[in-house]
């Protein structure tokens, strides 16, 4: 008996010592699991996120995380709000940065709408340190191009200084859209080409019809010279006569004269001419 309750009692302390070694493990093995899951955790990123910028300063992940923080719970709020209004947020805003005011101005009067999204970040590294981060925000009315200027800290970290806002460029990049305005540029520069071609073609042609009108203008011109001579003729002509009528009385006046002197009659002789001395 005393036998049995001995090996009883070395069965019940082994399996309470299996059940501690058990327990144990268990305790590890939480603990690893929540060990690799935080290190999942960290390593969620996608390679994207964490690519980095400025020397390794910031990274797309935080880049992101101010677009969120002044677009998501900032601008898609006040996205229906009217140009007084957004004024007064610029205004009241702009101890902080001159994001409500930059952004009423690229607005205008009519309001950008609900807002839905924005599209991707572009990131230009400045060379005074800064970064610029670009992306293009879409509302229900129009889209806008926000242009957020990153300051880097050594103590503060990333700080949005200065956000700006643009409205999109209207023409379209395209391959497509840049040949056909190539199209477009060579045919207009084609067209005035031959438009200059034809005119000078017309005015060279222009050179045998010139001399025509020149010689038209040149017989007009004698034809009326001729006219006005023969006015002359004949206006010479009446002063001879009146002149030949002087003449006569002249003549008269002479013969008279003679007559008198020759105490004859005018009959008996004619004067034919008189000569002036």
């Amino acid at each position: 008996m005393k036998v049995m309750k001995r090996l009883r009692l070395v069965i019940s302390l082994a399996s309470l010592l299996m059940c501690l070694v058990f327990s144990n493990t268990c305790v590890f093995a939480d603990q690893t699991v929540d060990l690799s899951g935080t290190n999942a955790a960290e390593t969620t990123l996608s390679a994207e996120d964490q690519k980095t910028f400025a020397n390794g300063k910031i990274t797309m992940a935080q880049i992101k995380s101010l677009f969120e923080n002044y677009v998501t719970n900032g601008l898609a709020n006040y996205g229906e709000c009217s140009k007084d209004e957004l004024d007064y947020l610029g205004e009241y805003y702009s101890s902080q940065t001159d994001m409500f005011e930059n952004f009423a101005k690229a607005v205008g009067d009519e309001p950008c709408g609900t807002y839905k999204d924005y599209g991707k970040i572009e990131v230009t590294e400045n060379e005074d340190g800064t970064i610029d981060a670009i992306s293009m925000l879409h509302f229900e009315n129009k889209d806008l191009k926000m242009i957020m200027h990153i300051s880097l800290f050594d103590t503060l970290g990333p700080q949005a200084t200065s956000v700006e806002f643009s409205l999109p460029d209207t023409a379209d990049n395209s391959i497509g859209a840049k040949m056909a305005s190539a199209g477009a540029n060579t045919l207009m520069g084609m067209g005035t080409v031959f438009a200059v071609l034809i005119f000078i073609s017309l005015i060279i042609s222009c050179f045998k019809v010139i001399p025509k009108i020149t010689e038209a203008r040149a017989n007009k011109n004698k034809k009326a010279n001729i006219t006005t001579e023969e006015d002359k003729s004949e206006t010479v002509s009446a002063n001879e006569t009146v002149d030949v009528s002087d003449d006569l009385e002249l003549i008269a006046v002479i013969a008279s004269a003679i007559a008198a002197s020759e105490n004859t009659s005018t009959d008996s002789f004619v004067v034919r001419s008189i000569r002036r001395r």
